[in-house]
């Protein structure tokens, strides 16, 4: 599959799995408290079911698996997921580089997630770029609309001033996906381990979405 036509506008980056190295550590956190409310699941299992869903979506399906959620669950999920990333995060590998490229390029960059801004800043901080980005958060808790929903998308989109046919979202959720979809922009998905989901150009690295977006490169 053959990449873009020509750069973009815009680059959309979702946070958790495509800037920052956090999904399995936050997913550790849900998989043992869920165990301690009666829905014991493999962290793979864990993943696979709650994955880029918003923390509301993500407790309707938990509590339709089975798992018996306390009116506090939520609060305290965040209390121990926040712990666990203020011991320290990783970047994802090559996107530091991509930003730097995107940055010499004069491309502008934004980032939607169905994470909250609070925990956008804990990690972004940690790797100097929440001065680059705070400006241009946009976080579904704080809008009240989440991925799937095009409406966060869209939200930064009418920040950025773009049209969604200018830009591009880096995304590694199938509800990402389904939300780029839905709001008519195009998908990079950054997938290093998974099959690729049709439809979607899927890039094992940074480097080579880079590439893409650049006009220099391909999808697989």
């Amino acid at each position: 599959m053959r990449g873009l036509d020509r750069p973009p506008a815009l680059v959309i980056f979702d946070c958790d799995g495509v800037l920052v190295d956090s999904e399995r550590p936050m997913h550790e956190e849900l998989r043992a408290l869920l165990a301690e409310h009666g829905l014991d699941l493999s962290l793979a299992a864990c993943l696979d079911a709650f994955m880029g869903l918003s923390i509301d979506a993500l407790l309707h399906s938990a509590r339709d698996m089975g798992a018996d959620l306390p009116a506090d669950f939520r609060s305290r999920l965040y209390a121990r997921v926040h712990a666990r990333l203020a011991r320290g995060t990783n970047l994802i590998p090559g996107v530091a580089d991509l930003i730097a490229r995107l940055r010499a390029a004069g491309i502008p960059m934004c980032v939607a997630s169905n994470g909250s801004e609070a925990k956008m800043e804990l990690m972004l901080e940690q790797h100097g770029l929440w001065t680059q980005f705070r400006d241009h958060c946009y976080s579904a808790q704080t809008l009240g609309v989440a991925k799937p929903d095009p409406g966060l998308l869209q939200t930064a989109l009418h920040g950025s001033g773009v049209s969604a046919a200018q830009a591009v979202v880096i995304e590694d959720s199938v509800t990402g996906i389904e939300s780029a979809r839905r709001a008519g922009v195009t998908c990079l998905h950054f997938a290093p381990a998974e099959r690729a989901v049709e439809g979607v150009l899927r890039f094992e690295t940074m480097a080579e979405i880079g590439d893409v977006i650049l006009c220099n490169g391909r999808g697989r």
